[in-house]
């Protein structure tokens, strides 16, 4: 007889991994669950992130987050960000080529514990929704 460590009624987190054009590995949750990742000073984004919730800490200083032109991100993906720690702002840059949209161009968190989501919306394209200051 074999014991299972869980209950047949609880949801399994199960995960996936796939290769990128450049032969690096991504790891996907499925079954609707947000990869957790936590994070700290300034960063270039990866393909391997779509999809992917951050717990931003910007207790080192002004955190820059960079858009880059050259990731084959699909449209429609979104990054989720949450200010988590820290007292220094976490500001969005579009690398050259880039176009970020926002309301009113604002590109910060507005505070901890504050979240925005980045969706890729064209060919280099972004929209920056959430709380922005």
């Amino acid at each position: 007889m074999i014991t299972l460590p869980f209950n047949l009624n609880t949801t399994i987190p199960i995960s996936y991994s796939v290769m990128d054009s450049n032969f690096n590995t991504i790891t996907e949750a499925i079954n609707g669950r947000q990869v957790l990742q936590s994070k700290n000073g300034d960063y270039l984004l990866q393909l391997e992130d779509c999809g992917k919730l951050f717990l931003w800490d910007s207790t080192n200083g002004i955190c820059t987050i960079t858009i880059p032109q050259v990731i084959d991100f699909p449209y429609g993906q979104h990054i989720d960000f949450v200010w988590y720690a820290g007292g220094n702002d976490i500001v969005f840059i579009p690398g050259i080529g880039v176009t970020l949209n926002s309301y009113n161009n604002l590109t910060s968190i507005a505070g901890q514990f504050v979240g925005v989501t980045l969706i890729h919306t064209g060919l280099d394209e972004w929209l920056l929704i959430g709380n922005l200051k």
